[in-house]
């Protein structure tokens, strides 16, 4: 299941600016969408937003440098390539400034 994750301030600072950005664009905005609202291979995967529109959907991951230099980029490889996998789906990581910067 989809459990939001814990986010570092910087990490939720740029999910809501994501969030408008996508939203001034036209797009619906689901930020820590419950599992039900993703396609089945993707439920279990921690993603933090996603973004509809017509028949394009992005779903975004939001992650910390300092994380991800930690080896927090283990599950991105499979989130990518699962999201990838559905029609009109594609991933987007941003990573943000550890806060530590």
């Amino acid at each position: 299941m989809n459990q939001p994750r814990e986010h570092t301030k910087s990490e939720y600072e740029s999910l809501l600016g994501i969030a408008e950005e996508y939203q001034g664009q036209g797009y619906a905005v689901s930020i820590a969408p419950p599992a039900q609202s993703l396609p089945i291979g993707l439920a279990g995967y921690p993603i933090d937003l996603i973004a509809s529109r017509d028949d394009h959907t992005v779903a975004v991951s939001v992650r910390d440098k300092k994380g991800l230099t930690r080896g927090g980029q283990e599950d991105l490889r499979e989130i990518t390539k699962r999201v990838n996998q559905q029609p009109g789906w594609e991933f987007e990581l941003v990573v943000t400034e550890s806060e530590e910067s």
